[in-house]
Order: structure tokens, then sequence, then C-alpha cells
């Protein structure tokens, strides 16, 4: 066959071809375990009834580019909402990223050849009008700079922080709390508890408020018919048109039986 030796030939090449544009390409860095910055922000029934967690991580500026980021999810979460690096204009690009889930604690490795990298999930809330979350970042990250913020829900009252924030601003008509927390340890974790009450489910993004507004109301389940009693006279006239309908079939069946008359 006159083909199938330039096709051998192909296939060996096409594997060389890959391995050596492999030693030209840059090989990602891996980040290691050091943040120079990382600011936690939790956003309850934003746009689901549901907190919003967003992790914006700021590598350190001796960190070679392309790295290999790996940050720390609840495997409860799920899938990652998003996962992205954030570009010198400010704008997020999708990032490149696996999961990895062992046991409680899921790991996000992305590819960045940025500086910034934000992470993005969803988290369940209890139901009820009582409401509580925790937020917990695990040990074995040093960062030089821990800070957090937090969305206070519209229709939500006697809303608490633990650590307690140090300042509180305003932005789209909605109340978010922030502390700057310092420095972390690879050897210490991290948690932020917040509480409110909130009887209502209105979420606070104007997006979702106003599709909750839109939505139609729920059609009230139909009424069970009930029955009407017959009244006597009807029943009456009923049972005399059953006798009259008896008594004409006697009379046809009676005919019918008589013998004919002999002539």
């Amino acid at each position: 066959m006159p083909l199938e030796e330039p096709r051998r030939s192909l296939r060996r090449l096409v594997p060389a071809l890959v391995l050596g544009l492999g030693a030209l390409l840059p090989v990602p860095a891996a980040a290691g375990t050091r943040l120079a910055s990382l600011e936690v922000v939790l956003w309850p029934e934003y746009d689901r009834p549901e907190i919003l967690v967003m992790l914006r991580a700021m590598l350190p500026a001796d960190v070679p580019l392309p790295a290999l980021v790996e940050l720390p999810m609840p495997s409860a979460a799920g899938a990652p909402h998003a996962v992205a690096k954030q570009g010198p204009d400010g704008r997020l690009v999708l990032a490149q990223h696996t999961v990895e889930e062992a046991g409680d604690w899921s790991t996000v490795r992305l590819l960045t050849d940025t500086p910034a990298v934000r992470l993005e999930y969803y988290a369940p809330l209890p139901a009820g009008p009582q409401r509580r979350y925790l937020f917990t970042w695990p040990s074995g990250f040093e960062i030089d700079q821990l800070s957090y913020e937090v969305l206070h829900p519209l229709g939500a009252s006697n809303m608490t922080v633990t650590p307690p924030a140090d300042g509180v601003f305003q932005a789209d008509g909605l109340t978010f709390y922030g502390a700057v927390l310092g420095k972390l340890s690879a050897s210490e974790s991290f948690t932020v508890e917040l509480a409110y009450a909130k009887p209502s489910s209105e979420l606070s993004s104007p997006a979702a408020r106003a599709q909750q507004q839109a939505a139609p109301p729920a059609a009230p389940a139909p009424a069970a018919a009930t029955k009407q009693p017959r009244s006597p006279i009807v029943t009456g006239l009923w049972v005399v048109a059953g006798l009259a309908i008896v008594a004409a079939l006697v009379a046809v069946v009676s005919a019918l039986r008589r013998p004919p008359a002999s002539g």
C-alpha cells in the first residue's frame, strides 16, 4: 500500500512535534501556599436563596507567571460557580482549572498568567427565619493580608458578624461590612460567622428582585365541588317517571305473551 508508509511516518512525527512545542512553551510554576492577600467575600441571598462565596486572591510579586494556583473549597459546595483571573484592566477572564475532591475539602487548581485570581461558589443556607453561616478557611496557607466583606441582605435584621467588622459602607443601595484582619500564618485557620433574622425570601440583587416581582402568583387550588341536595319535588318526579316506565314495560310484555285470537 503506497499511502501506508507516509501515514506511519506522520504518526511518528506528531508526538515528536508535540514534545518539541512543549519544550518551547513556558511550564507553569506552582505558586506555593503563600498569598500576598486574600479577601473573603460573603453575599448571603444576593441572587439565589444561598450564600455566594467569593475568594479574591493576589499572588506575591516574586511568583513567576504563568503559575498554577491551588485554592480550597468545601466539597459540599459541589462544582465552582466561576474560576477566573483578573487582567490589568480589571476585567475577569475564565481560567482553566481542575477540581480534586478529598473528603470534606476540594482543591481547585487554576492556571493564571496574572497575579489576581478569583474563585466563586454557592453554599446552602438553613431554612427558617433565623439564618446562620460559618465560613472556614483551612490552615496550610500563609497570607500577608487577610480581609473580609459581608453583604447585609435586604429585609434582614439583628445581623451579627464574627470577627466584628471595622467598617460599614454603602454601594448600589446595599450595605456591606468589612474588616482587615492582617497576617495569617500557615499553621492558623480562619473563620467568619454571620447570623441574622429574615422572614422573607426577598433577594438583594436588583435583577433577581425584578424576576421575583415579575413571576406570576401561584394559581389557587380549585375548590372541591359540593353536592347540592335534590329537592323533594324533583325526587318525586323521578319516582313517578320510573314507575310509569315500569308499568309500560309490563304492559308490553303481557301483550307479547297473550296467545293470538283464533279465527
